[in-house]
């Protein structure tokens, strides 16, 4: 099957797209595809462990945590952006892989399809 890379660049809780992006994610692996997840830019403020959702959403880093149960991992985080936003990886939930900048152009020229979210 093919692989997806899905880029995540928008911070959580933006016009409830945030969760529809996690399910189209989950949903991709249902079908056989093998999906990888870069986040960066502001989508790394999605990772973080504490955040207050508003309007009843869900908790976007606890989200992400499940993935795993979808057999989507590794998680890549974008170090850069992490420098950028001055965001330290003790304050992100656990279980992601940093790469920097070329990682991620590489990670994107080997897949298939690329969804930016």
């Amino acid at each position: 099957m093919a692989t997806i890379t899905f880029v995540i660049s928008t911070p959580p809780y933006v016009n409830g797209t945030t969760n529809e992006a996690h399910d189209l994610i989950m949903a991709s692996t249902a079908y056989g595809h093998d999906a990888n997840v870069i986040f960066k830019g502001e989508g790394v403020l999605q990772l973080l462990k504490n955040q207050d959702p508003m309007n009843h959403q869900k908790h976007a880093g606890k989200r992400i945590s499940g993935f795993t149960f979808f057999d989507i991992e590794p998680l890549y985080v974008c170090q850069n952006s992490l420098n950028f936003h001055k965001i330290d990886k003790h304050d992100l939930i656990s279980g992601l892989s940093y790469i920097s900048d070329e990682d991620v152009t590489q990670a994107i020229e080997k897949s298939d399809f690329i969804i930016n979210l």
